[in-house]
């Protein structure tokens, strides 16, 4: 499908979200690491009526462990980690733990560790507003 056509395709099929009373979305394409399309449809905040653009922010929520999982499980592949490697042998904020949390634990979600904002602020010194950047 040529580039053009494909982003008229997806625009068609987003629309149906730019309304002002109902969530929107974001979308993102990109081809060959560049990013080539990009449109918010819809409202970000329904209250305050501000809408969605390419600059608009999200909360991932638990959206971000199936990303996390795809990601290592091609590091897993690449021979890059392990699923027995200890997490702070990557991240030395784990080091201060109290005990070990290997890849496995995380992934699914035995580590043991009770909640996880508190535990990034304690354990690896995050503050909360610094959690959500576009980087």
């Amino acid at each position: 499908m040529k580039r053009a056509k494909m982003i008229a395709k997806i625009d068609e099929m987003c629309k149906k979200y730019d309304r002002k009373d109902y969530p929107g979305i974001a979308v993102g394409v990109v081809e060959n690491g560049e990013l080539i399309f990009s449109k918010g449809y819809g409202e970000a905040n329904l209250d305050y009526s501000i809408p969605i653009d390419e600059n608009t922010v999200f909360h991932t929520c638990s959206m971000a462990k199936q990303f996390t999982t795809a990601c290592i499980a091609l590091l897993i592949e690449e021979g890059k980690l392990s699923l027995e490697q200890d997490v702070s042998s990557i991240l030395k904020q784990f080091k201060n733990c109290g005990k070990k949390v290997i890849i496995y634990n995380l992934l699914y979600m035995t580590n043991g560790i009770p909640d996880v904002y508190d535990t990034a602020y304690f354990v690896c010194v995050i503050r909360e507003d610094e959690g959500i950047t576009r980087e």
